[in-house]
């Protein structure tokens, strides 16, 4: 879906701050091992880093930010990008991605199914374009994200809200970047892939390497304690466009 693509400038921006934060949270995790005697707790930093880097290399591509609350202590950042007269919204979130599809019964509830109303008119009239994968994906979400609901979400300010997916594979490296469209579809929430951002990785100034993950080289690939509970899981759709050109 090339109208719902950003460019590539700005591709390029994201993925170079979370190529750069992930390597700032190895370098800690490293300092860490080395002065503490327990510090596996870090692992939850790791979003900490990579939103504090996206916002400081993307900033000169006009996109801007404000930390925002999930309960009383989770922080996370929400980027604020502008194009012309509309405003777009912004959120990183680590993924896993699973074979099979959500719970046939399951509606989530939580502050990103009320974020997703915002792109509500876009699909109206341009559901065909997309398939429905039996994939699912699941989001790395503290526990406080996973029910948190918003009192003040200022959806009229923007026109589109998209989450930004990287995935990490078993060498704990940064297996894929994806830019998708949260979509409210019958109280599920699917995420409809725009871009495939992976590509811009190789272009990137930042590398990450075998050496860069030693720190977390012997932890769990996948820890359940952040991937945990249907709350976290929702649909995964492709653009009809882009299943044609790889047949």
């Amino acid at each position: 879906m090339k109208d719902f693509e950003l460019s590539e400038e700005i591709n390029q921006a994201i993925v170079d701050g979370i190529q750069k934060g992930y390597l700032n949270y190895l370098e800690e995790r490293g300092e860490k091992k080395e002065k503490m005697a327990v510090s596996g707790a870090y692992a939850w930093t790791k979003g900490n880093h990579i939103d504090d880097q996206v916002a400081k290399v993307a900033e000169k591509n006009d996109i801007d930010f404000y930390i925002t609350k999930a309960g009383n202590s989770w922080e996370y950042l929400q980027f604020n990008l502008n194009s012309g007269t509309d405003k777009y919204l912004l959120i990183i979130k680590n993924s896993v991605f699973k074979k099979q599809g959500p719970p046939k019964n399951f509606k989530n509830t939580n502050y990103l199914m009320q974020l997703a109303e915002i792109n509500h008119s876009l699909f109206k009239d341009d559901e065909g374009s997309f398939i429905n994968t039996p994939k699912k994906v699941k989001l790395e979400l503290g526990s406080a994200e996973v029910k948190e609901i918003l009192d003040d979400i200022p959806l009229k300010r923007y026109s589109r809200f998209y989450i930004i997916t990287y995935t990490i594979d078993k060498n704990k490296l940064i297996q894929s970047i994806k830019l998708t469209i949260p979509n409210n579809e019958n109280g599920k929430l699917i995420l409809k892939e725009i871009a495939d951002l992976t590509n811009y990785m190789q272009t990137s100034k930042y590398e990450i390497t075998l050496d860069s993950v030693e720190p977390i080289k012997d932890e769990l690939a996948f820890d359940d304690t952040m991937f945990s509970g249907a709350e976290t899981e929702y649909g995964f759709s492709v653009a009809k466009e882009n299943t044609e050109e790889q047949q």
